[in-house]
């Protein structure tokens, strides 16, 4: 599944269309840190990254007057475990796969 502009909306209870541009302006900032982090491409299916990718969204979203309000907000630490974890784990590889490859080494 690709995260779509519907897909942070529902997970922002967001109801309106005001933000929509905005909305896609962040996902797209979202995948290029996760990418920069990680050194890991987004593939769609791999529930963490879009997890990383939903709470990214959320943090720039909820946070996005904190220049204006000259207060700083930390990333939290659920991110940083994200982003270390995904760039530890390697690759995404689907579990149907890494199930076949696991059978083929036991054979």
């Amino acid at each position: 599944m690709t995260i779509t502009v519907s897909d942070l909306k529902d997970y922002l209870r967001i109801s309106h269309n005001d933000d929509d541009t905005f909305l896609a302006t962040l996902l797209e900032t979202a995948k290029a840190l996760a990418y920069e982090k990680t050194g890991i491409s987004y593939v769609s299916g791999d529930l963490l990254y879009e997890q990383l990718l939903k709470y990214l969204v959320q943090h720039f979203y909820d946070d996005r007057t904190a220049f204006a309000d000259k207060q700083t907000v930390e990333v939290p630490y659920t991110l940083t475990t994200l982003i270390k974890h995904i760039t530890y784990r390697g690759e995404f590889e689907p579990p149907e796969q890494a199930d076949e490859q696991q059978a083929e080494q036991t054979e």
